[in-house]
């Protein structure tokens, strides 16, 4: 099977030293090219990353260039390359046990958004992750074993590699300890989704610097059955305690009304945007994006109200059409001056969520909210790392119910088992769970012939920081199982 390297190279070559009596020009050197010598023992340093028991190499879904989904191919690869040669010290290697996909994802891969995000192809996608500490820098709060959840930004997706892979290297700030009573599945599912609703609602919308007064607030959800709009009927209804108004299929109506929506809207119904009647919002969250749900609902706001999209002024803003910088200094223009309209009163305020607004520091009061049951993880589906292809091409119907789980590797844990540390994962076999959730597909299993391909663990000891690890003890019996977590609680 093909494999693929990632990450920086050693830029510096130390060459052979000359001797004072050696003539002017070597001919054998000549023909062989620039000979390089082997740098000192001690100037030596890994150039891939070091853990106990660290594999040769690692799975990973791959985007050689920009395309269809099935540009996607799951191949071996290089471990991830450190770029100063040493972890940072609020960095943490974590074993990846399952991811999500986000509509971020397939616009980066159809390179919608490579004008003004470029990527460096090769490379590995992926936002969301839920997994293990395998290692940790000295000013992390984590330690080896600890289960996380959280997510790879952007700019250290592009320089380091995403989530679509079984390790990351991940900011310790973009982590948390993943709630005991999630799985893997139903924690990779959190993290951006859930940020872009709570920074919408809470940040944006202004609801987290309000304060409460006699008359309750009110909040619609346009699009309350998709991966944000899940989140952020329940956290509009269950954190901040407002009347929650949301829109959706006739068919996810009674899905959204047990998340906590106190009236549901059919988008389909021909008379849909005149159908909130007299009701005034403090905030309109726009999960779908078009003019039509400003014009029709910036005029339900009330006088201090916030209307945030999270697309823009198109349906799914950026599907099929490439984003050069002449797209978004437009849309920019049209941001301002709707900024200024408001300012001199002939609109209410309009804000598009960026990525920048989300953060992180957040995933403490969302872990809270789920550890007490008051956050319900919607998956419409879960999909092998295999079927990576699948699992885009589902997110680009727009008609995902929830979110949509990418499972890295075989996690030893039940779904809502108990967190604490666990064994390494295993990578996805051919007995590997099929469809989560909504059932409508399910992960396929490991061929043949990737199974044949596997390579052993590295062996002897591995230089790291300097450090010398110690050899991988053989024949060492496993540690106790933990014991069995409580139930939990019923949905």
């Amino acid at each position: 099977m093909a494999e693929m390297s990632f990450g920086h190279r050693r830029a510096g070559i130390v060459r052979q030293e000359v001797a004072d009596d050696a003539p002017a020009f070597n001919p054998m050197a000549f023909l062989q090219g620039c000979v390089a010598a082997r740098p000192p023992e001690e100037d030596t340093f890994p150039l891939v990353v070091d853990f106990p028991d660290r594999p040769a190499k690692m799975l990973a879904a791959v985007l050689p260039d920009y395309g269809p989904a099935n540009r996607l191919k799951t191949q071996l690869v290089d471990l991830p390359r450190l770029p100063l040669a040493k972890l940072k010290s609020t960095e943490v290697i974590v074993e990846v046990h399952s991811a999500s996909v986000n509509p971020t994802d397939w616009k980066q891969r159809k390179g919608t958004l490579s004008t003004i995000f470029p990527l460096k192809l090769p490379c590995i996608l992926g936002i969301d992750l839920s997994g293990r500490v395998v290692r940790s820098g000295a000013d992390s709060p984590y330690s080896e074993g600890d289960e996380v959840f959280g997510r790879q930004t952007l700019d250290r997706m592009r320089e380091l590699n995403g989530s679509y892979s079984e390790y990351a290297i991940v900011d310790s700030a973009d982590l948390y300890r993943k709630p005991a009573r999630l799985s893997h599945d139903e924690a990779a599912a959190v993290p951006h989704a859930c940020l872009a609703a709570y920074a919408a609602l809470g940040h944006v919308g202004q609801l987290i610097s309000k304060v409460k007064v006699d008359h309750q607030r009110s909040v619609l959800i346009i699009g309350g059955s998709g991966g944000v709009g899940t989140f952020a009927v329940q956290v509009a209804k269950q954190h901040f305690g407002c009347y929650v108004m949301a829109s959706c299929s006739s068919a996810n109506a009674a899905l959204v009304q047990s998340l906590g929506a106190d009236e549901v809207l059919d988008y389909s119904d021909p008379g849909f945007l005149q159908s909130v009647g007299a009701t005034k919002f403090d905030v309109v969250v726009d999960c779908v994006g078009g003019d039509d749900y400003w014009t029709a609902f910036g005029k339900a706001l009330k006088p201090d109200g916030v209307y945030v999209t999270l697309v823009g002024n198109a349906r799914h803003l950026a599907q099929d059409k490439e984003m050069d910088m002449t797209s978004v200094l437009q849309i920019r223009a049209e941001y301002l001056v709707r900024q200024i309209s408001s300012k001199l009163g002939a609109a209410q305020n309009y804000h598009i969520l960026t990525g920048s607004q989300l953060q992180s520091s957040d995933l403490r009061i969302i872990a809270s909210l789920l550890e007490q049951d008051q956050l319900r993880v919607v998956i419409d589906s879960t999909f092998s790392l295999y079927d990576i292809s699948k699992a885009h091409e589902r997110s680009e119907t727009h008609h995902a119910v929830g979110k949509i789980v990418v499972q890295v590797c075989k996690s030893t844990d039940a779904p809502g088992g108990a967190g604490g540390k666990k064994h390494a994962g295993e990578r996805m076999g051919d007995n590997a769970p099929g469809g989560h959730g909504g059932g409508r597909r399910g992960g396929g299993g490991l061929p043949d012939t990737v199974q044949d391909a596997r390579l052993p663990a590295a062996k002897g000891r591995v230089k790291f920081d300097g450090v010398e690890s110690p050899s991988p003890q053989k024949n060492k019996p496993p540690p106790p199982e933990p014991p069995e977590p409580p139930e939990p609680n019923e949905h």
